[in-house]
């Protein structure tokens, strides 16, 4: 069955730098209680990068913009800790112990 993005739907990729908060946090998005500003008001300082898709172009110039609540934009949020993103113990000779974590999320 092929995907089908809705024309104002973004996704969010949240990268949490601690494992155990972002094991909360994935607990909370399970439970459709977490939202983009109880993530950038209350945990920012857990965030280490965030990364929007959309395929549509308006709706990422929307993604952190003042005018955005007054859209109907639907957001799906998801939330990977910094561990998740390693490589593991066997492939981090091939790919090297420094990884860039913008090369996994980009790729």
């Amino acid at each position: 069955m092929p995907c089908e993005f809705s024309r104002d739907e973004l996704f969010s990729f949240v990268v949490i730098g601690d494992a155990q908060t972002a094991g909360e946090l994935k607990q909370r998005n399970k439970d459709s209680n977490l939202t983009a500003a109880v993530l950038k008001n209350s945990y920012a300082s857990s965030v280490d990068q965030w990364y929007y898709y959309s395929n549509q172009s308006p709706i990422i110039m929307l993604a952190n913009n003042e005018w955005r609540d007054a859209h109907n934009v639907k957001e799906n949020i998801v939330i990977i800790s910094a561990d998740d993103l390693k490589p593991s113990l066997f492939l981090r000779p091939f790919v090297g112990i420094v990884f860039d974590v913008d090369l996994a999320m980009v790729n």
